[in-house]
């Protein structure tokens, strides 16, 4: 659960989920993710959601529905993907 009170749930196959006590969405590739290997997730209080995935070697940020991924072409080591 993060600051704002939404809980998260990584799962595979299939994405994230999203709950905000209300609703459940669910982020997957076709919303932009690389991958559903999801190692580790953590929420910023400004509500971005960073997801961390293994196996696609990516950071993911979300932030208002929107997704960044950065990887090794975006200058990140390939250890920190396991932070």
């Amino acid at each position: 659960q993060g600051p704002s009170g939404t809980v998260y749930a990584a799962f595979q196959p299939g994405g994230i989920a999203r709950f905000d006590g209300t609703k459940t969405t669910c982020l997957t590739k076709k919303d932009g993710l690389p991958g559903v290997d999801v190692f580790a997730l953590h929420e910023e209080p400004d509500g971005s959601l960073f997801a961390s995935l293994l196996r696609d070697r990516a950071l993911v940020r979300i932030k208002d529905g929107r997704v960044f991924v950065y990887g090794e072409g975006s200058g990140l080591p390939p250890e920190t993907f396991f932070s």
